[in-house]
């Protein structure tokens, strides 16, 4: 009966002893489910993360290329105009030089008839200093402090005055001569002046 009992307390205290050692157990099991709870909601956690990490950087992929296209489209486009206003330059340009190179044709062409001119000028001027020195010669002072263009002015007067005077001194000689001649001769029939059909007669 002893030994029996003894048989129970021995398996009794074997059973409690595996009974602790399974509650032991199951606490460990229990905090390592808590654990990897733990860990997978920090799992979940981190890849929530990562996942809007993502897509932030995703939507900032986008707006930097479109910006970049926006870039580019607005450097495309100031290029053109760029080039539109370069062209337009060098056409403006080109019209500037060959009108430069008409300009100066004409210049030159301006200087030579300039010059022609002069010249043409100087050998008039001393045409007319020759026949107004012949005919407004230096006479008591006369000519003194009349300028050049009042003596050509008054060179025609001078022209008429002195034919006018040597018209009538060959006139006056020539009549003398024929006075002389012809003594009876009516002179006042000479100054009336004679019909071209009618003969002269003395």
């Amino acid at each position: 009966m002893a030994n029996r009992s003894r048989k129970k307390f021995d398996m009794l205290k074997v059973v409690t002893e595996d009974s602790r050692v399974l509650l032991a157990k199951e606490e460990q099991i229990q905090e390592k489910v808590w654990l990897n709870i733990d860990l997978r909601n920090e799992l979940d956690q981190i890849k929530a993360e990562r996942t809007r990490e993502v897509y932030l950087l995703k939507k900032e992929i986008e707006n930097l290329t479109k910006g970049n296209l926006d870039l580019d489209v607005k450097a495309k486009s100031v290029t053109k105009a760029h080039r539109d206003d370069v062209e337009r330059l060098e056409k403006r340009l080109i019209g500037y030089d060959q009108q430069l190179v008409q300009n100066l044709q004409q210049i030159k062409a301006l200087s030579e008839e300039k010059s022609v001119t002069a010249k043409r000028i100087e050998d008039l001027e001393q045409a007319a200093k020759t026949v107004v020195d012949m005919v407004d010669t230096v006479e008591d002072g006369a000519t003194e402090g009349k300028s050049f263009l009042e003596r050509l002015q008054g060179a025609p007067q001078k022209i008429t005055n002195y034919v006018s005077g040597a018209t009538k001194t060959y006139v006056a000689h020539v009549l003398g001569l024929f006075k002389s001649f012809w003594p009876f001769a009516d002179l006042d029939r000479i100054s009336t002046g004679m019909h071209y059909k009618k003969p002269f007669i003395l």
